[in-house]
């Protein structure tokens, strides 16, 4: 991805959205109609064809595809898929074969399967890993609402065309997809850059299709997975083996219970379309509860109970259904089976298997998460066969009857789970040589029972690592105040980094409050380390209260230390209402103020900007002149923070400041400041009314030398609303070119006057700037032309302030095609042809920029923005009418002046500029007068093509 292509992030959830969407309309349309022509007893010859067949390929098509897998892959995928759905809209509706339908249903499974698999590929090329950890989610909620879309909407295309339509309409979609992939293109060959370039990390994969079959997962990492040594084989490993164990008897019940799910639902509805409107809905509203069981409920659910207890109540209540449905099978029971089987499977593949092996070292993950992959594909291809081998033999409800058994033993494994997860934690966190590597596996810790976390952490807290301990804290912060307590006020005497000592005594007084402020008065008592006792009486200033903590804090205003005695001050004036401790507390500041101590200046100045009290602008003014360098920076800030009328004038003067660093601070502090202020007032102008907006632009216009504010009042005493809006917006963003322009249009207004508005200036800029595409400023040109235009002009065409009526660009750039024509007489040297060329294509450009500048003038721009590009690029006849639609809406004087530039004949035909010319009075060049300022202009045409 380059800067200038911006973020692919857009592209691809519409793609997935999309993708989503027609694969699940192609396979429950096929689905549909298979179960209608051949019953729902040849499914376990889709379980194992496919799964079989996606092996076969993988492993068969690997040298083929290589470095094609994501965009190329699906690009070479779409047109088969689209002619498949074409063909099977077209043939297979009706009367067509069990066996040729069954070979389409397996290629609509291979298709999602390989389409999800390529497009996980492209977006992890795509993205940066940092971006693609919050771009991820985002992608995968797109293709989900198109999953979930699809669904419902799958009702309403049924009812109008119906099974062949839908798959008609499939195709449509498959279209867009393609039409998507063509935008993907330039991010696609942004990433086919050679592989010492290559270097940033892919991000993370897309979590696998919900709808699709299990098949073995890629590895974390890249390349193949080979055990590290020390590393326990999965089978040895207790957490991996259960985590096995339970995706092996998880994917085997889902695919039984689908196989008696489609049976019942296909003996339930009489016709195909009935059928395909159920599955829909069905489908749609399970993923809904998904999604929402997975956003909202489960990680707070993991959070709060054991992982395996939670994880047993759903197969213990399967095991309840399974066995009611083994003494008689409804529809509505057996409906009810495959929702709950659902919301397990995917429940549990998602959120809780990533949750249990952070427990796991980092480079057992990848072996295990693929040793998962596998045992999924065996477990799919085993109920395949079995349902194969006992189909006819074993009745519905004997089959419902082994589900119950299986979940049975799903119940025993998960009951294990929580065992496991604690005994792989313990071995995690006795593995001395890893931890300075792996810190992430902390957080495992909150997802232990109460007991065992609290056991846990007591045992992290005493790690020699002070990085560790630290992170430990942070986890035991989120513990209830009691366990807080107690882990951490022992802590106190025998800690000894003063890192940690910090992060105990903030976390104890954050949790704890002004309880645990007597525990804290040895420890500051007792301390040497400046910083440490910095920051703990600034924890004190924000929690505590009392005479004696007062007392406490009095006692470190005469300590030796400039940051001690900065961090007393502001404690203490937060904490005290007695006038003679408020009085001794800015007596110590106003010290440090006028200390010969560079450091005590700057303490003193940062201090002042930590309690942001208008009081304090007069020093931080003195201190913002101050010799140092660090003092100045610190009053910068601090005067930023305050940000008051007063204080933002001081730091506008500082931006000139004889020091380029402390200039370029004081620009960037005051953009900043101002940008905020604008916005707060931006939020408040809708809600004002006419008077009250006045006096607010009054009082903005009283700021002295705050041109950003200066510029907000004459703004608001534009008349026209939505002129003052763009306007407001644009001076948000910042845009200095844009300010400058704002500055020179919008003229001062007197007293209680509305603002004057000038398009003059635009035209300068563009004379002076020579652009030849749509400079950034150029948005603020419809709301000035806006701002300008009268109350009382009601016809549609352009209207400009008198002073303006004809932009003084429109006779410069026709001079400047004059020099162009006259080149060869103008130069002691005639220019070459391919330079002459050059330099006539360059100016046709600017041609084309200031039309259309002078276009966004117009009450509506977009339809001369097109006629323009017709004008420049149509057919006779298309220029014909892109001719007359510019004369109606700029006007005779306006268009007479600018459409014959953009002719592009005009140049081709010898001495037809100059003829033109001469028909406005424009004064052409005499080859007999002086020619000096023509060759001027020429010259610097060819000085500006030549840089741009």
């Amino acid at each position: 991805m380059t800067p200038s292509q911006g973020s692919p992030v857009r592209l691809l959830a519409a793609q997935f959205l999309a993708q989503k969407a027609s694969n699940n309309l192609l396979y429950l349309s096929l689905l549909t109609v298979y179960l209608k022509n051949a019953g729902a007893g040849g499914l376990p010859w889709v379980y194992v064809l496919v799964n079989l067949a996606f092996v076969a390929l993988q492993f068969g098509t690997g040298r083929f595809i290589a470095d094609r897998e994501g965009h190329g892959l699906l690009t070479m995928l779409s047109w088969p898929t689209l002619a498949f759905a074409m063909l099977g809209g077209a043939l297979l509706v009706e009367g067509a074969s069990p066996h040729l339908l069954l070979v389409c249903l397996v290629i609509a499974v291979l298709i999602d399967l390989f389409t999800n698999q390529s497009f996980s590929h492209m977006a992890n090329q795509y993205l940066p890993l940092q971006e693609a950890k919050q771009a991820m989610p985002v992608i995968y909620a797109a293709g989900s609402i198109g999953y979930i879309l699809s669904g419902i909407l799958m009702k309403f295309v049924l009812d109008l065309v119906g099974i062949r339509g839908l798959l008609w309409f499939t195709a449509l979609l498959l279209i867009v997809q393609h039409l998507l992939l063509g935008a993907l293109q330039p991010f696609e060959a942004a990433t086919r850059r050679p592989a010492s370039a290559a270097g940033r990390e892919p991000g993370a994969p897309l979590a696998p299709s919900p709808a699709a079959p299990a098949t073995a997962q890629p590895a974390e990492g890249s390349g193949n997975v080979s055990p590290a040594r020390g590393v326990l084989p999965s089978w040895h490993q207790p957490l991996a083996r259960l985590l096995i164990s339970s995706s092996f008897l998880i994917l085997f019940n889902k695919y039984l219970i689908d196989f008696l799910f489609a049976d019942a639902v296909n003996r339930h509805f009489a016709n195909a379309q009935e059928l395909a409107v159920f599955m829909g809905v069905f489908g749609a509203s399970t993923d809904i509860t998904v999604i929402g069981l997975q956003t909202v409920v489960m990680h707070r659910i993991f959070a709060h109970f054991p992982i395996g207890r939670v994880l047993m109540l759903l197969p213990a209540l399967l095991v309840l259904l399974c066995s009611k449905a083994a003494l008689g099978s409804g529809f509505l029971l057996v409906t009810t089976i495959q929702f709950f089987v659902l919301v397990n499977s995917k429940n549990f593949t998602v959120p809780a298997t990533s949750i249990l092996l952070s427990a796991v070292r980092q480079g057992e993950r990848s072996l295990y998460r693929r040793d998962i992959g596998i045992v999924c594909s065996l477990s799919s291809l085993l109920v395949g066969g079995l349902l194969l081998l006992v189909r006819g033999t074993v009745s519905p409800e004997g089959l419902f009857l082994a589900a119950a058994v299986v979940y049975g033993a799903m119940v025993w494994v998960h009951s294990r789970l929580d065992a496991a997860y604690a005994h792989t934690l313990r071995k995690t966190i006795a593995d001395q040589a890893l931890l300075d590597e792996e810190p992430d596996w902390l957080e495992a810790i909150r997802f232990l029972a109460p007991r065992e976390r609290v056991s846990r952490l007591r045992d992290l807290l005493e790690h020699p690592d002070p990085a560790i301990r630290r992170g430990t804290v942070a986890e035991v912060a989120i513990l209830p105040p009691e366990d807080v307590k107690n882990l951490l006020l022992p802590k106190l005497t025998t800690e000894k980094d003063p890192a940690c000592l910090g992060a105990l005594a903030r976390t104890m007084l954050e949790v704890l409050g002004p309880a645990a402020l007597c525990n804290l008065e040895i420890l500051l008592a007792g301390n040497e380390d400046p910083r440490l006792t910095a920051d703990l009486l600034e924890a004190i200033g924000r929690v505590g209260s009392g005479e004696a903590v007062e007392d406490m804090v009095e006692l470190f205003l005469t300590h030796d230390h400039h940051r001690i005695r900065g961090s007393a001050a502001i404690s203490l004036l937060r904490l005290t209402r007695r006038p003679d401790r408020l009085e001794l507390a800015l007596g110590t500041l106003a010290r440090m103020a006028r200390d010969p101590s560079p450091l005590c200046r700057a303490t003193a100045a940062a201090a002042m900007g930590e309690l942001a009290n208008p009081l304090f602008i007069a020093s931080l003014e003195a201190l913002s002149l101050d010799p140092d360098e660090t003092v100045v920076r610190n009053a910068l800030k601090a005067l930023a923070r305050l940000r008051t009328s007063r204080a933002l004038a001081i730091l506008e003067s500082r931006c000139r400041h004889p020091s380029p660093g402390v200039a370029a601070i004081a620009q960037q502090l005051f953009r900043e400041a101002s940008r905020q202020g604008i916005e707060r007032i931006a939020a408040l102008l809708q809600g004002f009314s006419g008077p009250e907006r006045q006096r607010l632009a009054h009082t903005l216009k009283t700021l002295r030398g705050e041109l950003v504010l200066d510029l907000l009042a004459r703004i608001l005493r534009l008349e026209a609303p939505e002129a003052r809006e763009i306007l407001t917006r644009l001076l948000q963003e910042g845009e200095a070119e844009t300010i400058s322009l704002l500055d020179q249009c919008l003229l001062v207004p007197a007293d209680d006057a509305p603002t004057t508005v000038r398009l003059a200036p635009a035209w300068e800029r563009l004379a002076q700037t020579w652009p030849t595409a749509l400079p950034r400023w150029s948005e603020a040109l419809p709301a000035l032309a806006g701002a300008a235009r009268p109350p009382s002009a009601d016809e549609p065409g352009l209207v400009l302030p008198p002073e303006d009526a004809l932009p003084s660009i429109l006779p410069r750039i026709w001079q400047e095609g004059l020099a162009l024509e006259a080149a060869a007489d103008l130069l002691p040297i005639p220019p070459a042809p391919d330079l002459l060329a050059r330099l006539r294509r360059f100016w046709l450009r600017r041609v084309e920029t200031v039309a259309r500048c002078v276009a966004l003038c117009a009450p509506d721009p977009a339809p001369l923005l097109r006629a323009i590009d017709q004008l420049t690029a149509g057919d006779p006849f298309t220029r014909s009418v892109a001719r007359e639609l510019l004369e109606t809406h700029l006007g005779p004087a306006v268009s007479s002046w600018l459409t014959p530039l953009l002719d592009p004949s005009l140049l081709l035909t010898p001495g037809a500029l100059r003829q033109e010319a001469e028909k406005r009075g424009l004064a052409v060049l005499d080859t007999s007068a002086e020619a000096g300022g023509w060759r001027s202009l020429l010259q610097q045409i060819i000085q500006v093509e030549a840089t741009s």
